[in-house]
Formats: C-alpha cells, structure tokens, sequence
C-alpha cells in the first residue's frame, strides 16, 4: 500500500510482511496495468507458486455448481478432478467473467465479486445477472517472456490459493485472499497459486 506520509514509497499493513517486486531500476512494479478485459474462448489453469513434492505443479479449473434453487444456480471456481461441469471454457467482456456451457450455449452464468476468503462464484439466472466489472488478464512479471497472462481480480493477480474445502467432500476450490478462521477451510490447507488464462486450444 501506498505510505500515508509519502506518496511516493510503498509501507507494509500492520502486524504484515510487506513484500515487493522491484524492476531492475529499484522501483516498485505496483498494481500491475490490465492488458484486456475481453477475452474470448479460454481455459484456466491454476499453477502453484510452491508446487507439491507429490503431485502436479498445476491443474485445470472449471466452475462447478454448488446450489441449484427454482431459476438460479451457483457455482465456484474449482480444481476438483471428479466434479462435472457444465462451464469447462470461459470468455471475458468489459470486466466480467463468463463460464461458458458448450452443451447448452443458452446456460449464461456471469461472475460475483468474491470477498476476501472468498471462492470466485457465478450465478446463472433468468433474467440474466450483468456480472461483476472487476477481473482482466495482466503480464505474468515472475516467468519468463510469452508464458500465458494471469487472471486478475481487482488489480491483483497474486492474491488466488487453492483450498481444501472441508464442507464440500475435500473440493480443491480457488479462493481469493483466503482469511484466517473461514468455516470452509483452514488457511494451512491453502497454498498459492497463479491463474493462467490460455487460449487458442
């Protein structure tokens, strides 16, 4: 965050580690600039910043439905490997994210402004919701030139983990800036990932 005093120099938040990307010049990177907020026909993949020593360094998410009542369904970003999903692709216009239903085109789903320790969820309803005007792709600062861009929320392409959630059978769901004391998971079972929006399969 910016420093009350001094405009011009980033200060940490209180009892936090503030950590920052310095360029090559010693600036602070800051937010990062959106480089679109349409983007037609993409998957996402969900690669961890700290992979596991068992397992994949990165796995495919989908939206999956999470409550079905008479007209509206939710549903939540999610790794989930055994979940169906009717939203497997995605699209982005003017900011908001869509799930996209190959089967049932006339399915439209748009996305909710999730919370912090909140999962980014959707909502399908008739009539349709307009969607939350906050997500775009950015660079992806930390690998190298030509890897894919990162989903962004609100400026911040760094703040997605993924999480065990305990109420869903053990459902590996993305979460946005997971919080300490959630009734879905534990902030251990939480480890950070980088969303890559890919195009072009």
């Amino acid at each position: 965050m910016v420093c009350a005093a001094n405009h011009n120099e980033y200060c940490g938040n209180t009892n936090r580690i503030a950590v920052y990307h310095f360029t090559s010049a010693g600036t602070s990177t800051g937010p990062q600039k959106c480089l679109s907020t349409n983007v037609a026909n993409f998957t996402l993949v969900a690669a961890y910043k700290n992979p596991p020593d068992n397992g994949p360094s990165s796995v495919k998410l989908k939206v999956v439905l999470t409550e079905l009542v008479p007209n509206i369904a939710w549903g939540v970003l999610s790794a989930c490997s055994t979940c169906c999903s009717e939203w497997p692709y995605f699209s982005m216009q003017n900011s908001v994210f869509f799930p996209q239903s190959p089967t049932n085109p006339t399915l439209h789903a748009s996305s909710v402004s999730p919370g912090d320790g909140e999962s980014p969820s959707f909502v399908s309803l008739n009539p349709a919701f307009p969607g939350a005007q906050s997500y775009c792709t950015v660079t992806d600062i930390a690998s190298a030139a030509g890897s894919p861009p990162l989903l962004s929320f609100g400026g911040k392409a760094d703040a997605f983990s993924l999480c065990t959630n305990l109420t869903a059978n053990n459902r590996l769901d993305v979460v946005y800036s997971p919080v300490t004391g959630h009734p879905h998971y534990t902030l251990d079972s939480c480890s950070p990932i980088s969303i890559q929006v890919i195009t072009g399969e």
